[in-house]
């Protein structure tokens, strides 16, 4: 993988340098180009070449298009894996947010893309010990997905399983057990009951037993 990741850093250093060369410097494509190439460099873990990239990007974007525009959600989100990739959680969860914010402003409040952000966000959020934030985001997630893609979309699974995970850590065993069972319903329907997700629903469900068994060997003693 790494070996092919370089071979497409050699491939987007030319596309850009070509591109730098024959563009304007407020080309769209050539925002486009830096996007690319700022994909592959958080790929290889070059952290600030890469978010140099992506601000050159946005900023490009910006000044075409103006701040309330779809491609200005493509440069939050990319922006914000990247932080969240690299351990920057305060940045990553405020470029998480502040997507879901311009989704809702941009394609409307029942965009299937404002869960997308309310989901990477609980994450980084969980990752960090910020749980009760993190439960937060991904009810919200649930509810959202179920709205805009329907109870049985494999999205609303994903965040059903986030949320499960954390009310297993917050202690709140039978909200997590009832909401990573659904979880396990609609991935099995959807993706089928060998499929590496629904593996991860059994996971944490074995988790959530041990935990049961524990505070109920705590309670007889």
């Amino acid at each position: 993988r790494q070996d092919r990741s370089e071979d497409a850093l050699a491939h987007t250093e030319r596309a850009l340098a070509l591109a730098r060369r024959t563009l304007a410097p407020g080309d769209t494509r050539l925002a486009d180009a830096w996007n690319t190439h700022g994909n592959v460099l958080r790929t290889l873990k070059r952290t600030e070449e890469a978010r140099a990239a992506f601000t050159t990007a946005r900023d490009i974007w910006s000044k075409a298009f103006g701040p309330e525009h779809p491609a200005m959600i493509v440069a939050f989100g990319n922006m914000a894996i990247m932080e969240a990739e690299t351990g920057e959680a305060e940045r990553a969860i405020r470029a998480f947010d502040d997507g879901a914010a311009l989704v809702r402003r941009v394609l409307g409040p029942r965009h299937p893309q404002v869960g997308s952000f309310l989901n990477n966000g609980g994450f980084v959020l969980a990752r960090v010990g910020r749980l009760e934030e993190a439960h937060a985001h991904f009810e919200e997630a649930v509810r959202h997905w179920r709205e805009t893609l329907g109870e049985g979309s494999p999205k609303v699974a994903m965040a059903l399983h986030n949320l499960a995970s954390v009310e297993g850590e917050q202690g709140e065993l039978t909200a997590a057990r009832a909401h990573l069972e659904e979880a396990m319903s609609i991935r099995a329907k959807t993706l089928g009951p060998k499929s590496p997700s629904y593996g991860d629903d059994l996971a944490v469900l074995g988790d959530l037993q041990r935990l049961a068994g524990g505070r109920e060997r705590a309670t007889a003693s």
